[in-house]
């Protein structure tokens, strides 16, 4: 005997996964990503992504040889701006700059928003002046191009910090990592802010 439509659907066996187990996945150069790795402001990925790829990419280097650049940016005044424009324009302003970090970098290379107004960059393979290049454009970008010709921010200043290092493997954890490339933020935010006092 031939069901109906209306039977042959009442007896298919109903989807028992969760709507978290139903999550969107994307692919990516490394294989297909759950979308929840994403950050939903920026699109980049989101910093428990960033830990898995330290860790992954650190092996890889550590067998290849090859050498591997992290880079940490950090927005200068992001709170100040966020109080003075509101939530929807620092969002705006995050958005922007994690645009410019992908125009920056190579299209194997990897970008992710590791904190409030933090971004990072995994290059590989990567030597200084590779790893300069692709913080001084950000910087540039930051600077003078995000909000060029908006009246409503002329008398705003932008700017961002950077750190970079090139972890060598004799401390291959991933929150060593990020440790290491904040202390060499931190240091460049301090040289940078007594350059602008001696002027």
């Amino acid at each position: 005997m031939v069901m109906s439509g209306f039977w042959s659907g009442f007896f298919q066996k109903k989807d028992s996964t969760s709507p978290i187990q139903r999550r969107t996945v994307v692919v990516s150069q490394e294989g297909p990503v759950d979308q929840s790795l994403r950050d939903a402001v920026t699109g980049l990925y989101n910093r428990k992504h960033l830990l898995h790829r330290l860790t992954a990419n650190m092996a890889r280097c550590l067998r290849s040889k090859e050498k591997m650049a992290v880079i940490l940016w950090d927005i200068d005044g992001f709170v100040d701006f966020n109080n003075r424009f509101g939530q929807a324009e620092g969002n705006l302003f995050l958005k922007k700059v994690s645009d410019s970090i992908r125009r920056s970098i190579r299209s194997y290379d990897e970008a992710f928003r590791s904190g409030p107004d933090e971004f990072c960059a995994i290059l590989i393979p990567a030597d200084e002046k590779k790893a300069h290049e692709v913080t001084e454009r950000v910087r540039r970008a930051v600077s003078k191009d995000l909000f060029q010709g908006e009246a409503e921010y002329a008398n705003h200043e932008f700017s961002i910090s950077a750190g970079c290092i090139f972890p060598s493997g004799e401390n291959p954890l991933a929150e060593s990592i990020l440790y290491e490339v904040g202390q060499s933020l931190y240091q460049n935010r301090i040289k940078k802010t007594s350059s602008k006092q001696s002027v």
